[in-house]
């Protein structure tokens, strides 16, 4: 079985702006000098046709810029959604955990403390301790299931205990979809290659057409090789678990973890 954190293997955003910087601007130039070998090669001059493709390469760069874009602001606004639906599926858990039996009552209460407390913890919600959070909320899940199975065992025909059970194997289904959404719904790979390769042909065409007009707008070029550097870098940044420009708001994890530890009078 494949391990899902092994899967996350982001870049350095600064590596990442950077590299992506100097091939556009790599490509650039060289679409400057292939131009200007045309120009001398050439009888027919072929800058009508090249600014034409140009502004056609530039318009279809834009397009996948704002799917790519989209795609990614998708995944971010299903992580803003699973954290509100953890949280009420956490809480029903809490409040039903009443129904169990001492020592099973307290006992769900404090696991179930300790996974927000975890969930919320700043030093495990980064891209280096993913795996580690990952350990702690599994192994709380196995600890509250280990307790429910001793109980259902005991009591099978308890309502109240099913109750809990369903409560508890939804906030199971919650983080395995929080997981899913985290690790495994990334841009596909062949999107991101065709995202750099428009990009590399049209700064390759925007070179190719300076050349062939013999004018080298160097500020231009620059500017735009840093603009779209900058977006890569955004979309990255949104397709990853955990963001360097964005948040997630856990204030519904945070409001529930008062009210929890209100509820066991710490």
């Amino acid at each position: 079985m494949v391990d899902p954190v092994s899967l996350i293997r982001p870049l350095p955003i600064g590596a990442l702006f950077l590299g992506t910087l100097l091939v556009l601007l790599v490509f650039a130039e060289l679409g400057y000098h292939v131009g200007r070998w045309r120009v001398k090669r050439s009888r027919f001059p072929e800058t009508p046709q090249a600014g034409t493709i140009t502004g056609a390469a530039l318009g279809l760069l834009a397009f996948m810029l704002a799917f790519t874009f989209g795609l990614a602001a998708n995944r971010f606004d299903a992580r803003k959604q699973n954290v509100i639906r953890e949280a009420n599926a956490v809480g029903t858990t809490f409040l039903r955990a009443d129904y169990l039996a001492e020592p099973y009552r307290t006992e769900a209460r404090g696991l179930l403390t300790r996974y927000v407390e975890a969930r919320l913890d700043p030093q495990l919600r980064t891209r280096a301790t993913f795996r580690e959070l990952l350990v702690i909320t599994q192994g709380i899940h196995d600890e509250l299931w280990k307790g429910a199975a001793e109980l259902a065992r005991d009591n099978p025909r308890s309502v109240p205990l099913g109750l809990y059970i369903y409560s508890l194997n939804e906030m199971i289904d919650m983080h395995t979809e929080q997981l899913s959404v985290a690790v495994y719904f990334h841009i596909a790979p062949s999107i991101w290659y065709t995202l750099y390769f428009i990009a590399f042909v049209a700064m390759l065409l925007l070179g190719m057409n300076g050349g062939l007009n013999g004018t080298r707008a160097i500020m231009a070029s620059v500017l735009l090789a840093v603009t779209l550097s900058a977006v890569f870098v955004l979309i990255a940044d949104l397709d990853q678990p955990a963001q360097r420009f964005f948040n997630v708001s856990q204030q519904a994890l945070a409001d529930l973890l008062e009210s929890m530890k209100v509820a066991q009078g710490r």
